[in-house]
């Protein structure tokens, strides 16, 4: 009987030894005494919590339903109506932009990797006018390439900005929407208007006027040389038409390319005004003295924008109202386009009252702007749709 009580209690001493041995009780660096368990877990030594009640963090209790291992979920709220209508436009317009500009940086990076091609077999074949003209098409494409990426990043950082609006207080979703409004007007015309887009009522030419103002300083009283070079029912179009003879607007010519343009630019564009029914547009008409006008600068797609800069420092944004991929004439090598962009009241209002400083063209190959020195052109254009007869 001695022989089993003995056994027991060596068993009990084991185990006991073994438990002080699993369990280890530790002073950590900031002066707490915690206790390692056998798992590796750790717990608060039971004089420790009795001591630190109100300064030890609680523990979630097994009937506490908050899981320490979940993600906290952040709190949304809900966009007013005015907010809610910005935002949506703004991703709209991110999401589309995106398309655009990943589209033409493909295009962009094909076609230089077209012209340095090109340019191997000209260094091959020693043709010096010919690498002098695709080192320079090469490097007006280079510049291509890095607009489309740079815009590419400014419309991420706005999608990116944009993504945060649910999870902000109303105050703070209304600031980042218009910094990101703002940030969208600056690189690419894009800009919320609450009073929604400009309705014109379609109505005939003789009852159709313009609203002009007569803050000219009596300028527009004078006889403006122009020519009207058509001026009724145009039978193709099946409305009433009105337009102006094209006149100067501007020229441009790379600094690269200079000594090669001595008497005249590489890229020419005139410039008319036109009414169609009760619409306006102002037409304008490129030629690029090139054959491969087409590698250079693509074409103009439809809802591309036009940026002008007025003397005043504002800047007023027009849409392209149709595509044109630039028209080879066979006798001189050049390449014409021509485009329209579509004019409002307050456009043209703003056009004959002030002076034009430079006009920005989005190609599919990038944006390019041009300085003006015709800064009234616009004026006279207007001015001359209004008051000449054909």
């Amino acid at each position: 009987m001695n022989q089993y009580k003995n056994t027991w209690i060596v068993i009990f001493l084991c185990a006991f030894c073994f438990t002080l041995n699993a369990q280890k009780q530790i002073t950590t660096e900031d002066g707490k005494n915690i206790i390692i368990l056998p798992d590796g877990s750790w717990k608060y030594t039971d004089q420790e919590i009795e001591n630190n009640k109100e300064d030890l963090v609680k523990l979630v209790s097994d009937t506490d339903e908050t899981s320490p291992f979940e993600i906290p979920i952040k709190e949304e709220y809900e966009l007013p109506l005015r907010l809610k209508e910005r935002y949506d436009f703004l991703n709209f317009q991110i999401s589309q932009l995106l398309e655009v500009q990943g589209q033409q940086l493909r295009t962009a990076s094909d076609n230089l990797k077209l012209l340095k091609e090109e340019l191997e077999i000209a260094e091959k074949s020693e043709d010096v006018m010919e690498i002098s003209d695709l080192q320079s098409e090469i490097e007006l494409m280079e510049n291509a390439v890095k607009v489309h990426k740079r815009k590419i990043e400014i419309l991420n950082k706005a999608k990116e900005n944009l993504s945060v609006v649910p999870s902000l207080p109303e105050s703070e979703s209304a600031a980042t929407i218009d910094n990101v409004n703002k940030d969208l007007n600056v690189h690419f015309g894009v800009e919320y208007k609450t009073e929604g887009p400009v309705k014109v009522k379609q109505q005939s030419l003789q009852d159709y006027y313009f609203e002009v103002g007569q803050d000219n300083n009596d300028k527009s009283d004078e006889l403006i040389d122009c020519e009207i070079i058509f001026n009724g029912h145009d039978k193709n179009l099946k409305k009433q038409r009105k337009e102006t003879a094209p006149s100067f607007f501007f020229s441009y010519t790379h600094p690269k390319l200079k000594s090669y343009f001595k008497s005249k630019d590489y890229l020419d564009c005139e410039a008319s005004i036109m009414t169609l029914g009760a619409y306006q547009y102002l037409n304008i008409f490129i030629t690029i003295a090139s054959k491969d006008a087409k590698k250079n600068y693509g074409s103009v797609e439809r809802g591309t924008m036009m940026r002008i800069t007025l003397i005043n420092g504002e800047v007023v944004y027009l849409n392209a109202a149709n595509t044109d991929h630039g028209t080879l004439q066979p006798y001189t090598g050049h390449t014409n386009y021509k485009v329209s962009y579509e004019l409002n009241a307050d456009q043209l209002k703003n056009f004959e009252k002030n002076e034009i400083d430079k006009v920005g063209i989005i190609w599919s190959t990038g944006f390019e702007e041009y300085d003006i020195y015709e800064v009234d052109q616009l004026m006279n254009q207007i001015r001359c749709l209004k008051k000449g007869k054909a």
